[in-house]
């Protein structure tokens, strides 16, 4: 099946309007969470009362606390084999998820993608192959897997 640019701006547009609901929600947990719930108005009556714009951040005191929970437990991914032939494959590929998490600096990466999923229910990580402009002895390009947060923000559910 062949898919033109219309029919990937109408998936994208209906995509977007289908979830739009929860976009809001989102956007509200996100302005309470950085403390961006008073109005303009409302911040100009609290200066001319002379009182401070004071808030007691639950949003924030709760994310943070499962945040440092998640990475205090789960903060591992394991590959496990299914058949006894399999052992060599799941250890090799243990020691590959390993380095590429390492070499990402993903402990902090992590928790922008957790963040993500514990305030607004949604999380994405942008993965990709770089060439590192090097080979090895054999001539062959070496390359690295690199990933990246991507904000909840910038992601538009399939709406099929």
């Amino acid at each position: 099946m062949q898919t033109d640019i219309v029919t990937l701006q109408d998936t994208f547009k209906i995509g977007y309007e289908a979830y739009i609901d929860s976009r809001v929600e989102a956007q509200e947990i996100l302005d309470f969470f950085h403390n961006r719930q008073y109005t303009e108005s409302q911040l100009a009556i609290l200066k001319n009362r002379g009182q401070p714009a004071e808030t007691f951040n639950v949003i924030k005191l709760f994310g943070r606390l499962i945040l440092g929970y998640y990475s205090t437990v789960v903060n591992t991914i394991k590959v496990g084999p299914t058949q006894v032939n399999d052992i060599l494959t799941s250890s090799l590929l243990n020691d590959t998820v390993d380095f590429t998490m390492r070499s990402n600096h993903f402990e902090t990466e992590g928790d922008k993608v957790k963040l993500d999923g514990i305030l607004q229910g949604l999380m994405c990580v942008y993965i990709d192959v770089e060439d590192t402009d090097k080979r090895d002895e054999f001539g062959r390009v070496i390359r690295r897997v690199a990933l990246s947060h991507t904000p909840a923000e910038e992601i538009v559910l399939d709406p099929l």
